[in-house]
């Protein structure tokens, strides 16, 4: 109270530091956040479509499904036809799986961070259980071939606990100082 009746005096108000006090308990009031409500804080939010490059009415699976497929014949050239399948049979589990938690926009926000980061010159890869999913590795967020290398994709995603897939990214500069 005191420090407020000073700075009122100061600024030539007369009033002991009243107005100042409510004006700013008033303001803080305003400011005042709920971590939950205000900021999503305990939930997950995605970016808005338009920063995903899809249009309003565009369903963000079918574009990762999209994705994913294009990116076949870059992972897998010249395959045949039991490894193309066996690819098809993983890849409509894994987007199966995506869907039923609804985390497509996830995965094209992670993919669209990395294409990001590389146009940049900066080289990026995904380490640990992400890189055990086929849709990772088919929109280029992982290098690493989970077929190949017989990984499992529960391990950075599972209806069995609901939570963000684990993808973890490392990034390092192409450019090294000397």
């Amino acid at each position: 109270v005191a420090i407020a009746a000073r700075v009122s005096e100061a600024a030539g108000e007369g009033d002991g530091g009243a107005r100042l006090l409510a004006d700013t308990e008033a303001l803080a009031r305003r400011c005042r956040l709920d971590p939950q409500a205000d900021l999503g804080i305990g939930s997950v939010h995605f970016p808005e479509q338009h920063l995903l490059g899809l249009g309003p009415a565009e369903d963000p699976l079918a574009a990762l499904h999209k994705k994913c497929e294009a990116g076949i014949s870059r992972c897998y050239p010249g395959a045949g036809q039991a490894l193309l399948r066996q690819v098809g049979d993983r890849l409509e589990a894994e987007l199966a799986t995506i869907a039923t938690l609804g985390y497509a926009a996830y995965f094209l926000t992670v993919g669209l961070v990395c294409d990001d980061i590389r146009g940049i010159g900066v080289r990026v890869a995904a380490r640990g259980s992400g890189a055990g999913s086929l849709v990772n590795h088919l929109v280029g967020i992982s290098g690493v071939d989970p077929i190949r290398h017989h990984l499992l994709m529960e391990r950075c995603l599972s209806p069995l606990r609901a939570q963000l897939p684990d993808i973890d990214i490392d990034v390092e500069s192409a450019r090294r100082s000397e």
